[in-house]
């Protein structure tokens, strides 16, 4: 795995923070991730295609979520609401545009973000490659970006879409 192609998720999460929420942000040591539950509660999942694929996980705390929905919405909640989730989605496609951005030269793209929720939920990350666990300190708590992306081969990007559709859906699984 590359660093330019994790870098404009790591960029693009933090951009998202300090503009869009007008929420401090700071970056933690990134480390190999060895299971493949989320770190928080709420997961908002963007599949990557073209030269790279794999997927990319923006997980939040229950309290970085409910905070960031006030924030968004005015919405008050104690519990991961629909509005809560809706909020999720919605940052993870903030994130999802500003590394698409960052991408383009590189000949990738992200497919349409996804949230999952739950405190035992799991993610199909690919086979045949390291995750990265990038952990953040919010000014509402803790959160990490969990990427896993492996170079396509030429056979491969002919099964891309079907394989990242399976990933999120849990069809391997």
């Amino acid at each position: 795995m590359q660093a330019e192609w994790i870098n404009p998720f790591v960029l693009s999460t933090v951009s998202t923070f300090e503009t869009m929420l007008c929420c401090g942000i700071k970056r933690g040591a990134p480390s190999i991730k060895t299971d493949h539950q989320p770190n928080y509660e709420v997961s908002g999942l963007m599949s990557l295609e073209g030269k790279a694929r794999g997927i990319v996980v923006v997980s939040v705390d229950r309290k970085v979520a409910i905070a960031a929905a006030e924030q968004i919405m005015g919405h008050t909640a104690t519990t991961i609401d629909a509005d809560v989730i809706d909020v999720v989605c919605e940052i993870t496609n903030m994130v999802a545009g500003g590394a698409n951005n960052r991408l383009e030269h590189l000949e990738m793209k992200i497919g349409l973000p996804s949230v999952v929720s739950g405190k035992n939920h799991v993610i199909s990350y690919p086979s045949g490659v390291a995750t990265i666990s990038i952990p953040f300190e919010t000014d509402w708590g803790p959160m990490c970006v969990d990427a896993s992306i492996k170079e396509s081969s030429s056979d491969e990007n002919s099964e891309t879409s079907n394989e990242i559709s399976d990933l999120l859906t849990g069809a391997n699984t």
